[in-house]
């Protein structure tokens, strides 16, 4: 008996033609060809794909048909959910302070968080300013270890993880971000002048204000000290700590700082009124950022290379850089 082969329309049973030629049914006297239509593993032919019926819509959504609860298996964490889900945003119970797949916490606000910010912003900026103008100054990876302070802290505080800030709290940890480093600047500015002042101290042998109102008594008294000294100004006078002041220099100084007609309040003051006019915090970065200042330190203790003033500027900039992108990045939990 010939091989018998089903009808893709009707199920009827049909010889089919030879070398896979299309055929007519003899039940629904349709055409049938093999060639498009879709062999099935049980044998026989499926209809093409464009013979198929088109499929069922989709069932619509309606609230007032919805069950009360969730279906059966599931929980509230979501529909197909294994009913021992519990989800972390479905509970009013507080987060715990540490548990698997979280960070350490403290509180869950973003008050909080802000707080605890700006105190690690605070401490950041006077302790890296500080070992970084007295022990040991690294470019880029104070900022960074700031940065990461401040995100720290504001994740402890906020719940284990960076917060949305909104506008408010947006613009209050960019202050915070930028206070650090303002902060990290007004230290290395005091401990410059805490330098410096003694250094002058130590080559005047007076006050900064009373040199300069007493220069032509300073500059002979530094011309005695020399020990080459033959009348002229050009000679060194070195000083216990090793340093060396140069008595044509310093007079130079002293009359530069009277002709502005202000009052300098300590060493350093007299050198930037001298230099270019200024004095105090404004003065110092202003200072540093033309004539030089800030110091790269390698090694702990080093006296360190002073970096010239388009450096320092550079440097100071990379450094916000990097502080605020540090700060500013996510920390998940």
């Amino acid at each position: 008996m010939d091989a018998q082969v089903r009808c893709p329309h009707c199920g009827g049973m049909n010889t089919p033609a030879a070398n896979n030629a299309p055929y007519f049914c003899r039940e629904c006297k349709r055409i049938v060809d093999p060639n498009k239509a879709i062999a099935r593993p049980t044998g026989g032919f499926a209809p093409p794909p464009e013979d198929l019926p088109p499929p069922e819509p989709a069932p619509t959504y309606s609230p007032a048909a919805a069950p009360a609860g969730p279906p059966p298996g599931t929980s509230a964490g979501g529909a197909g959910a294994p009913s021992n889900y519990v989800s972390r945003y479905g509970t009013a119970i507080p987060r715990q302070l540490s548990a698997p797949g979280t960070k350490a916490a403290v509180a869950g606000s973003l008050g909080v968080g802000l707080m605890l910010a700006a105190g690690a912003g605070i401490v950041a900026g006077i302790v890296l300013g500080w070992v970084g103008e007295n022990v040991l100054r690294i470019p880029l990876l104070f900022p960074f270890l700031a940065g990461w302070s401040i995100k720290r802290a504001l994740a402890l505080g906020a719940g284990g993880g960076t917060p949305d800030r909104g506008l408010v709290g947006g613009i209050a940890f960019l202050a915070i971000v930028f206070g650090s480093f303002a902060l990290t600047r007004w230290v290395e500015y005091r401990s410059v002048a805490s330098r410096q002042n003694e250094h002058y101290a130590e080559a005047y042998g007076v006050s900064a204000a009373r040199a300069v109102a007493e220069r032509a008594d300073v500059v002979a008294g530094l011309r005695e000290r020399d020990p080459t000294s033959d009348g002229e100004l050009d000679g060194a006078v070195k000083l216990a700590s090793g340093a060396k002041v140069n008595v044509q220099t310093e007079q130079d100084r002293l009359a530069a700082a009277f002709a502005t007609g202000r009052v300098p309040t300590d060493g350093y003051d007299l050198e930037m009124l001298a230099s270019i006019g200024r004095t105090g915090f404004r003065g110092h970065l202003e200072y540093a950022t033309r004539e030089g200042g800030s110091r790269l330190r390698l090694l702990p203790g080093s006296s360190g290379t002073r970096l010239p003033g388009c450096v320092t500027l550079v440097v100071w900039i990379l450094e916000l850089g990097v502080l605020l992108v540090t700060a500013f990045s996510r920390y998940d939990d």
